[in-house]
């Protein structure tokens, strides 16, 4: 939504499809195609350099605004397999095993967690769910522009979201890469998905990881109720995070 944004507000004339996105919006890092070397508007200071990244806190991070999108964290746990199994190809195994392991399911995310936790309360930060985008996708990217200090265009808000609806994402994805199906980015887009595919064992062994290891104030801020408790469960408010830090 906020490449379909900047294209139309600071007319920047690209058509946002799934590899034009990072001449806009790039991931930090140095890839060719999809980092930093991807941005075209350097010559161009009105335009701000937004880094996406979904990787671990780095001493980077702390020099600059950053926006985190929080999510359910069954749900990013599941999302996250599938992206390692389907698209990445980098983990082999059933869900219940990637659950456990150590470099990629619940052990990694909360790691993950705590080392971002100390930006999270800075004032310079943002925070949004991944669950209030899904309910008012408008709200959210207002709130994200007004956030970086970009007119707001109530027109070019709405067509932004419209271009990114499920359904539109789906068609584009469908018609633009020559990968097969199950590596598809897009997928059911919903909050609590991970109730489908995560057996009650599994269910219950994250939650009980999730509440023996969090620091109870960290899990206060990310709204995981229960955490660091004996005596409770955490609910469908429970939220990972993903991390998006600007530069200007």
């Amino acid at each position: 939504m906020l490449a379909h944004y900047l294209s139309s507000t600071l007319e920047l004339g690209v058509t946002i499809d799934f590899r034009t996105v990072f001449t806009v919006v790039p991931n930090r890092g140095r890839d060719p195609e999809k980092g930093t070397p991807a941005f075209r508007w350097w010559a161009r200071p009105e335009v701000p350099l937004i880094l996406c990244d979904h990787g671990e806190c780095a001493p980077g991070h702390q020099s600059h605004p950053v926006a985190f999108l929080t999510r359910h964290p069954l749900d990013m746990l599941v999302s996250y397999f599938h992206q390692c199994v389907e698209a990445l190809g980098i983990f082999q195994g059933s869900l219940t095993e990637f659950l456990r392991d150590p470099g990629f399911g619940t052990p990694r995310l909360v790691r993950y967690l705590e080392g971002w936790a100390a930006l999270l309360d800075q004032p310079q930060n943002l925070v949004l769910s991944y669950e209030s985008l899904l309910v008012d996708p408008y709200r959210g990217l207002s709130t994200i522009v007004r956030w970086l200090g970009l007119p707001h265009d109530v027109p070019v808000r709405d067509a932004s979201v419209q271009a990114c609806t499920l359904d539109s994402m789906r068609r584009i994805e469908r018609s633009g890469l020559d990968e097969p199906e199950k590596a598809w980015r897009v997928r059911r887009g919903r909050a609590g998905g991970h109730a489908s595919e995560m057996n009650p064992d599994d269910i219950a062994w994250v939650r009980s990881v999730l509440r023996d290891r969090l620091d109870p104030a960290l899990a206060q801020r990310l709204g995981l109720e229960g955490a660091g408790t004996a005596d409770h469960s955490m609910t469908d408010d429970e939220r990972t995070t993903c991390a998006t830090s600007t530069e200007n």
